[in-house]
């Protein structure tokens, strides 16, 4: 009778029985070293779970350690003759040493010898600047002397171009003279870019047709007006100072409403843009007492009388007897000067 299904027991011990036919069940067991490979006979140390190939090392180790070992072996510490041996291969001469090639100098002292013959004049003052520049007759200044090799001279005279001088091959091989041209001389055309620019050209080149009729309503004329409104504008303005600015711009508004600063403020902020303050905060007009909180708290040490003198000349400026930033710094600086503040 089949059952109609298996307990977990006895699935598991169907998968173990049907797993055990593999050979490397046997051999490559799952999480373990295998205990034998294919049939080798190994040593009784391998056989032992804990064994483990390969030299132990330090494990706190850093990598500028493993990279660099501080107990190293310097080059510079070592025998001479390594030290030598690197500055022939590597050329690893020490800081401001001089670098020797080998070659047999007699009565020579490499330290001290100059090559050379002793010149009359003597160029210690310049060192190499005052060998290679000297000082003009004429009047200007100094010229420097370019020292290049007389082939390369040559070379660029062949082959650079020179101002007024013909580049041409063909004059070279032939040996033309310099100012001769090839090619057939082309008419002048008295037609330059300027009267192709401005349009005046003659008549006769414009090709206009005097049969051609004028339009039965020019631009800018109002149908059925008979006038012509020269001063007409057509299309949108990019200023829009028709239409008064919104009190809260948003930001994708972009709209130039008049009110935006020219090229002259933009390349010369005024400096107390960067704590938020423009201009129109200085010439908006404002109550004598948040007047008096803005100046003591720039710092300005007026006393009550002083202030309302101030106050009172400033105020007399306007017919309406605002006083705004400006004004009160301008009478302030006006008694400053009188000696009244």
């Amino acid at each position: 009778m089949k059952l109609p299904y298996k307990s977990e027991l006895l699935a598991e011990a169907e998968e173990i029985y049907e797993e055990a036919t593999f050979k490397g069940r046997v051999y490559r067991r799952l999480g373990a070293a295998p205990a034998t490979s294919r049939g080798a006979k190994l040593p009784q140390a391998v056989r032992n779970p804990e064994y483990r190939f390969g030299i132990a090392s330090d494990s706190s180790m850093s990598a500028k350690e493993l990279i660099q070992p501080s107990d190293g072996e310097n080059v510079e510490e070592t025998d001479p003759r390594i030290v030598e041996m690197y500055k022939k291969s590597h050329r690893a001469y020490a800081p401001g040493e001089q670098v020797r090639t080998g070659l047999s100098m007699r009565n020579i002292d490499p330290a001290t010898h100059r090559f050379g013959a002793r010149a009359e004049r003597s160029y210690n003052e310049g060192g190499v600047a005052g060998v290679l520049t000297w000082t003009n007759d004429v009047e200007g200044g100094d010229h420097t002397a370019v020292l290049v090799p007389k082939h390369m001279a040559e070379l660029h005279a062949k082959t650079q171009p020179r101002v007024g001088v013909s580049r041409s091959r063909a004059l070279l091989a032939t040996g033309e003279v310099p100012d001769k041209a090839f090619g057939t001389v082309s008419r002048t055309d008295s037609i330059g870019a300027g009267e192709l620019i401005h349009n005046s050209l003659p008549s006769e080149l414009l090709a206009e047709d005097p049969s051609l009729g004028r339009p039965e309503v020019p631009k800018g004329r109002p149908r059925g007006t008979g006038r012509v409104d020269r001063d007409r504008v057509y299309g949108v303005p990019s200023i829009r100072s028709d239409v008064p600015p919104p009190g809260v711009r948003k930001l994708d508004d972009r709209q130039n409403y008049g009110d935006e600063k020219g090229a002259w403020e933009l390349l010369n902020p005024s400096p107390y843009h960067t704590i938020g303050v423009t201009e129109d905060d200085f010439l908006t007009p404002l109550p004598k007492a948040e007047l008096r909180d803005i100046v003591s708290g720039a710092g300005i040490d007026l006393t009550p009388a002083v202030f309302d003198s101030v106050h009172t000349a400033a105020a007399a400026l306007d017919p309406n007897g605002l006083v705004s930033i400006e004004t009160f710094r301008n009478v302030l600086d006006e008694f400053r000067a009188r000696g009244m503040a």
